[in-house]
């Protein structure tokens, strides 16, 4: 993973954490020959003044999370006269304390934004030269990769896979699932770098003090050899990294919890693709009422389309009708946006009358999941009409896959916010309390990274801790962020990554298979503390346990593997 330049020496930025840890890694920097800057990002909430005179480096202050002044300051910093080049960024967390922030707090979100637009112009502003390139964070959750947040903090309870009572209030680590998200950026970042920068993310538990903090922190900096771009470091210093240990759950012939026709799922990004078959076969088990959510315009006329699919015999009725309706010849791109729409239109017609067909009943509302309030008002008719809703599957999505270095902010607003903001309008619309179910669709590129979906990874890892958080919090409730490898067809998988699979060992997953995986994750009892799976395409269920030795395997080592994330081994 890292880079065999070996060299120190140049600059360092260290974001700014309210718990000293970053004022005693810049002197520790400044001591082995770096240069070094305090950076104090959004969401930072520094509560005393620090001057340059305590910590011997400059500081500066980001206001917002933008382009422009991000941007800005890395020019500012690289390009001074007599400023050395860019060696490495350290992001601190701070630890999350409960002070009113939400589950998905703006703040939070922002500092995430901070660190992903820092990620981008690092790599725009530094030089491969001879030294040793770093990008790493530390996220202050509890040691264990956020398995054990909300359970207690360093010791005790944290350690018990049966998540037992908690030594420590759950409110109290509120918000440490959002910094979750820095380990879904440094995974991606080190598929896309490739050993040109080295990245990784440091889970420091909140109970070590910040001297301790900052001596394991540059440990990993300086790890010599390390294959892991995610590490834990608990309470008594050991190093945690995720390892796989095989497992074969039994799903009972009768089982206890089963969903019925008395259930009401709200699911987002239903009315059509992946989402919607899995609605499908959920509703086929147990004949429950569907609302499902969607951007998808359903209210247009389609009788033009004779009712055909494929796309040449659709394009050459679209081009008919609009050269019937409009005074000059219509444009390609006109064409296309008309046939798109009828497709998607008929895909949501589909799925309501196969979800009625197998017994089940749906209503379909065009909604954005972004648009909080508006949300929150369609959920608020839709049960009007349907009931409580008992069940959330969050399937609602967005990709804008291109390298960290054209990245942008609207990218990371568009695919972050799709996913966390979709989440929180979910979990808002709804009494919680109420809620038998909660299935999130996650994704393998947040387990495994994967170049050119920083963002993407970021979005999913949160949800994947948010689902251990809010299990801790609801033991009634069953949830299960399900992190999705490529399906074969109604995926956001691009043409070209399922070209390039051709010829690999990579195997895609059959509707048939995903949708029967789905559903199991119903009909077992959920064992303690598994609240997500990865499921790539096969039989086989693995569960990753805390060890000490043995690199997390790539995405491809695991291509016919189904992944069952749970307990801890200590």
């Amino acid at each position: 993973m890292a880079s065999g330049a070996s060299e120190k020496g140049g600059l360092v930025i260290i974001t700014r954490d309210e718990n000293g840890v970053s004022d005693i890694a810049s002197q520790r920097m400044r001591s082995l020959g770096y240069d070094t800057v305090i950076l104090e990002i959004p969401g930072c909430r520094k509560k005393t003044a620090t001057s340059k005179k305590s910590v011997g480096a400059p500081i500066y202050r980001i206001a917002e999370a933008g382009e422009a002044s991000i941007g800005e300051l890395f020019k500012k910093l690289t390009g001074e006269q007599g400023a050395r080049p860019l060696a490495g960024f350290l992001h601190i967390s701070s630890i999350p304390v409960n002070d009113g922030r939400e589950d998905f707090d703006p703040e939070e979100q922002d500092a995430l934004k901070t660190v992903f637009l820092c990620a981008k112009n690092f790599v725009n502003h530094s030089e491969p030269d001879g030294r040793r390139r770093f990008f790493v964070s530390a996220v202050r959750m509890d040691g264990r990769l956020g398995l054990g947040t909300g359970r207690g903090q360093g010791s005790g309870a944290a350690d018990r896979p049966d998540g037992g009572a908690a030594d420590t209030p759950v409110d109290a680590v509120a918000a440490a699932h959002m910094q979750g998200g820095l380990l879904g950026l440094h995974k991606a970042l080190n598929v896309e770098w490739d050993g040109e920068i080295f990245s990784k993310a440091v889970d420091v538990c909140r109970d070590i003090p910040p001297e301790k903090a900052a001596e394991y922190l540059l440990e990993e900096v300086f790890e010599p050899g390390c294959e892991y771009a995610e590490v834990g470091r608990a309470a008594d210093g050991k190093r945690r990294f995720l390892e796989l240990t095989e497992e074969y759950p039994e799903i009972p012939e009768h089982p206890g919890a089963a969903p019925g026709p008395e259930d009401v799922f709200l699911v987002t990004g239903g009315g059509r693709g992946i989402t919607a078959a899995c609605a499908i076969k959920l509703a086929e088990k147990s004949k429950g009422r569907f609302i499902l959510l969607g951007r998808t315009d359903a209210s247009g006329d389609v009788g033009w389309t004779e009712r055909r699919r494929d796309r040449s015999s659709l394009q050459k009725l679209a081009l008919a009708k609009l050269a019937k309706d409009a005074a000059s010849k219509p444009r390609p791109a006109e064409v296309n946006a008309l046939v798109n729409a009828a497709i998607n239109q008929m895909e949501v017609e589909d799925t309501l009358k196969a979800i009625r067909n197998v017994g089940g009943s749906a209503k379909y509302f065009r909604c954005d999941v972004t648009d909080e309030k508006a949300f929150i008002k369609t959920v608020a008719e839709a049960e009007a009409e349907f009931g409580r809703v008992t069940g959330i599957v969050h399937g609602a999505g967005n990709i804008a896959d291109k390298k960290i270095q054209r990245k942008t902010a609207a990218d990371f607003d568009n695919v972050f916010g799709t996913k966390i903001r979709g989440l929180r309008a979910c979990l808002k619309s709804v009494d919680t309390k109420k809620l038998k179910y909660l299935v999130l669709f996650s994704s393998i590129a947040a387990c495994f990274g994967n170049a050119g979906q920083s963002d993407y990874a970021m979005a999913n890892e949160v949800m994947n801790k948010f689902a251990f958080e809010f299990k801790r919090r609801q033991r009634s409730c069953k949830v299960i962020s399900v992190n999705w490898g490529l399906w074969e067809a109604g995926g956001m998988a691009s043409d070209s990554i399922k070209s390039a699979m051709q010829g690999t060992d990579a195997r895609m997953i059959p509707v048939e298979v995903g949708t029967r995986y789905f559903m199991e994750q119903f009909e077992y009892t959920q064992e303690p503390g598994v609240c997500q799976i990865v499921v790539n395409c096969g039989e086989r269920l693995i569960r990753p346990d805390f060890g000490l030795a043995g690199p997390t395997p790539t995405a491809e080592a695991a291509s016919n593997l189904v992944l069952t994330v749970g307990g801890m081994d200590t």
